[in-house]
């Protein structure tokens, strides 16, 4: 059992050496023998030359080691037979390698080994495990408790330093929510083709170009090319439509343009990720660009478009959005960084009303992620639905967003303008 377990971790290595790459010196030997440990290494040897991972390129570097023996070549000759059909192995790996990363999940890997020796190991077994190993409140973080005079030193610091929260991206927004603070879930909601997903996407556009943050955007609804033309909107006031309108050089120049604005000295980063869907991976590749680079802010666009992860099964979708969304916030204050989930509301609730304007209560299919939150944000363009009056003033080119749920301040209303042609939310002038 051990040497097929070994075999199909080396497939993946194979198929997605980069995917593990990083924490190949992370395995231990509790689970995995010498000779895997020494054909890892030899993997690790062809990642860092730029050199394509195969068993014959494997075979001639573990030659040149004088490493090769009949064990290795007995496991590699059965790796050859196992290729990979469930996507769980994937998450079931990264899972296993969190393990190792550390020592107090040996507790939970010693009951996962006694499964392999009975022959009854499975992949979801180990995300299970995993689960277990959060709820128990056992933390990714090395994270000592602290005394009262410490942390009022630090509080101190921070005030001195302007640390007290991400800015998010809006003048009024920050008055209200001082920032976005890290180990916190905010929430921002709306109806269908309101624009949530523009109005944080503008946020973030200069979370990162003004304010140097290093943003992480889940795009569950958009692609990475739509994200980009996006963005062309924004920086030259034109419709979707107009940009496509172009010739080819001037959509290759405005193309251009947006790189430029990334890859300025004093702009920060901006990942987009726009093929995971499960929780499961989602929350894996948040740890490891925290681990790797640091990330300031994450948004998830949308959360219902999610899973929790592949194989899973719940009683009812209010379950497993109420899992997911506890999975977000303790993702959030483990890594101490803000998490923003983007939310689809019942646009068959607010179609009710005669004014249309949006309540917590609209949240579809579940209320966990406002229930969870530290902050819910619903953006009202009364424009969109044909009211043209509303706190008597026109509507026109005009959006709010209501504060529902404020732990740290008040709750309330905050004017927008909207440029309709693309989509932009900026600060009200």
């Amino acid at each position: 059992m051990k040497t097929e377990l070994e075999a199909e971790v080396l497939n993946i290595m194979i198929n997605d050496p980069m995917q593990l790459y990083d924490n190949i010196n992370s395995l231990q030997e509790k689970l995995f023998s010498g000779n895997f440990q020494i054909i890892c290494r030899g993997i690790s040897h062809l990642v860092e030359k730029e050199i394509e991972v195969t068993i014959e390129n494997l075979l001639l570097v573990l030659k040149e080691r004088d490493s090769i023996n009949d064990n290795i070549k007995r496991i590699l000759k059965k790796f050859k037979l196992l290729p990979i059909k469930d996507k769980l192995a994937k998450i079931g790996i990264q899972t296993l390698i969190e393990f190792y990363r550390h020592d107090i999940g040996a507790q939970i890997m010693a009951k996962i080994n006694k499964r392999i020796r009975k022959g009854t190991f499975t992949f979801q077994m180990i995300i299970e495990a995993y689960n277990e190993f959060e709820e128990l409140n056992i933390v990714m973080s090395d994270d000592e408790p602290e005394l009262i005079e410490d942390i009022t030193e630090i509080m101190k610091k921070n005030i001195v330093h302007n640390r007290l929260g991400i800015s998010s991206g809006f003048a009024d927004y920050d008055t209200y929510l001082g920032g976005y603070k890290g180990g916190n879930l905010y929430v921002v909601g709306a109806d269908t083709g309101v624009g949530k997903s523009s109005m944080c996407l503008a946020g973030a556009i200069n979370q990162s170009i003004r304010d140097t943050k290093k943003i992480m955007w889940f795009a569950l609804e958009m692609s990475k090319s739509e994200i980009i033309e996006k963005l062309i909107s924004y920086k030259y006031k034109i419709s979707n439509q107009e940009y496509f309108a172009n010739d080819k050089e001037t959509k290759i120049s405005m193309i251009d343009s947006i790189a430029k604005m990334f890859k300025k000295k004093d702009s920060g980063t901006f990942l987009i990720d726009d093929n995971t869907f499960d929780t499961q991976n989602i929350v894996a590749k948040i740890k490891k660009a925290h681990r790797r680079n640091g990330v300031d802010i994450v948004y998830i666009d949308y959360f219902q478009l999610m899973h929790y992860a592949d194989g899973k099964s719940f009683g009812n979708s209010n379950s497993e959005y109420e899992e997911m969304s506890k999975r977000f916030k303790r993702l959030a204050k483990n890594l101490n960084i803000p998490i923003v989930l983007i939310i689809q509301l019942n646009n068959k609730e607010i179609a009710k009303r005669g004014n249309k304007f949006p309540q917590k209560s609209d949240a579809r299919g579940s209320s966990a992620p406002i229930n969870d939150s530290t902050t819910t944000m619903l953006i009202y363009r009364p424009e969109h639905y044909g009211i043209k009056k509303y706190n008597n003033q026109d509507t026109k080119g005009k959006a709010w967003s209501i504060i529902d749920k404020n732990r740290f301040g008040k709750l309330g209303q905050i004017e927008f303008n909207f440029n309709n042609k693309c989509a932009l939310f900026t600060d009200k002038k």
